[in-house]
């Protein structure tokens, strides 16, 4: 299926389910969708459409999903998403969608799941963020956000995973984020975050992987983190990470890759952390930094 989607699509009034995702649709959104006010799914994922999300689709009160993503979208996202409060998921992903997000979004308290990677949303993450209490994933990576971590992130007691990779963060880790004790996924690298890594990190016991890598993150590594006893990857490396190694962290037994490179770590490598499954993929990669003994460092 090719070409625009028809004005005339506003008279099917009654219509539930919209699907055109994987086709070569091309245009505008006509504003007329604003119309279909008892839709509760619209696809239209990985198409040719292009121009700004009308503000008509805040009409659509009864929408649970919002599949957009792989499009040509620009401009900003409109304040009206915010009527949407029975919406469950979007997805608006691999567009050119721009400018700050609407501080209306923390009224959609519905909603699960939150993809908006790979645009270039611009400016703070918004505080009202941390209102919506039904949230399980974050997904904002790939952008160009600046300024701090907002703390009421950590009033997200449902998430269980949070992505905001290569942005332009900056500011300390909030401490807030230790009531996330569900979150499996934490990915904050690549940004320009400073300050010591917060030992209350230690305190989200689901995580599973942890990657803080390519920041400015300072002083020692809390022996805390010996407390993450599900972590699998612990990616720390190309930070500015001083003293030494907290032995505590040998103890994490599921731990498959483990990544320090790049630091000012010194001292001895504890031989507590050589006795892992050598069969694992980088059990263990220290280099580039002033560690006087590792019998198992990798490269």
């Amino acid at each position: 299926m090719d070409g625009p989607i028809p004005h005339e699509i506003g008279n099917m009034t009654s219509l539930r389910f919209l699907y055109l995702y994987e086709n070569a649709l091309e245009g505008f959104i006509p504003s007329e969708i604003g119309g279909l006010t008892r839709l509760a799914f619209l696809s239209l994922y990985e198409n040719s459409l292009e121009g700004s999300i009308p503000s008509e689709i805040g009409n659509l009160v009864e929408l649970t999903h919002l599949a957009i993503r792989s499009n040509s979208w620009t401009g900003a996202l409109p304040a009206e998403l915010g009527n949407l409060t029975a919406i469950k998921y979007i997805s608006m992903s691999e567009n050119d969608l721009g400018g700050s997000l609407p501080t209306e979004l923390g009224q959609l308290t519905a909603l699960t799941q939150l993809w908006l990677r790979d645009n270039n949303f611009t400016e703070h993450i918004p505080s009202e963020l941390g209102q919506l209490e039904s949230l399980r994933e974050l997904s904002l990576h790939y952008n160009n956000f600046s300024g701090s971590i907002p703390s009421e992130i950590g009033k997200l007691k449902a998430l269980t995973s949070l992505r905001l990779y290569v942005n332009r963060l900056t500011g300390r880790i909030p401490t807030t984020l230790r009531e996330l004790s569900g979150v499996q996924l934490f990915n904050l690298r690549h940004n320009q975050l400073t300050g010591p890594l917060p030992s209350e990190v230690g305190e989200m016991t689901a995580l599973t992987g942890l990657y803080l890598y390519g920041n400015s993150l300072t002083g020692a590594i809390p022996s805390h983190l010996g407390r993450l006893t599900k972590l699998e990857v612990l990616r720390l490396e190309e930070n500015l990470f001083n003293r030494t190694l907290p032995t505590q962290l040998a103890e994490l037994v599921l731990l498959e890759q483990f990544r320090i490179t790049d630091t000012f770590i010194t001292g001895n490598l504890d031989p507590l952390f050589c006795t892992g499954d050598p069969s694992l993929p980088n059990p263990i990669s220290i280099f580039t930094n002033n560690l006087t003994t590792c019998s198992c460092c990798q490269s």
